[in-house]
């Protein structure tokens, strides 16, 4: 990893490993899904993944890490 933790986003790590484009289409995979003509759930999906890459794109490898406790 070339960055620090802490300003290494959970957003960097999937773009890197697979791309960010694979949670942009539509939810069921149709490709005209559009806002003129739209699938039952592009509403929702469209809520829910701006949600989801503003967590992705917020949440740090460091917050991840920082309250995990390993015993030995």
């Amino acid at each position: 990893l070339s960055k620090n933790a802490e300003k290494l986003s959970v957003a960097d790590v999937i773009d890197s490993l697979e791309g960010l484009e694979n949670y942009e289409g539509c939810f069921f995979g149709v490709k005209n899904c559009i806002n003129d003509k739209q699938c039952a759930m592009h509403k929702t999906w469209l809520e829910t993944r701006e949600a989801l890459f503003k967590t992705l794109h917020n949440t740090s490898l460091y917050d991840l890490g920082k309250d995990i406790v390993i015993k030995f």
